[in-house]
C-alpha cells in the first residue's frame, strides 16, 4: 500500500483512476519564442530579472 492511498491498494486505486480522468482541450499556445538564459552553479535561471 501507498502512504498517499491508505487503505487502499495499488489495484483498487487504478481502478478508480479513468473515472477522475478527463481530457484536455486543445488550445493554441505560441512556441516561436526562444530565450536563451544562463544557467548558475546552483541549477537557477534568471527570466525577466527573476531568480
Amino acid at each position: 500500500m501507498l502512504p498517499f492511498t491508505p487503505g487502499q491498494r495499488i489495484y483498487e486505486r487504478w481502478q478508480q483512476e479513468p473515472a477522475a480522468l478527463t481530457s484536455l482541450l486543445p488550445s493554441d499556445y505560441g512556441t516561436s519564442i526562444k530565450v536563451y538564459r544562463k544557467v548558475y552553479k546552483d541549477c537557477q535561471i534568471s527570466y525577466n530579472d527573476n531568480r
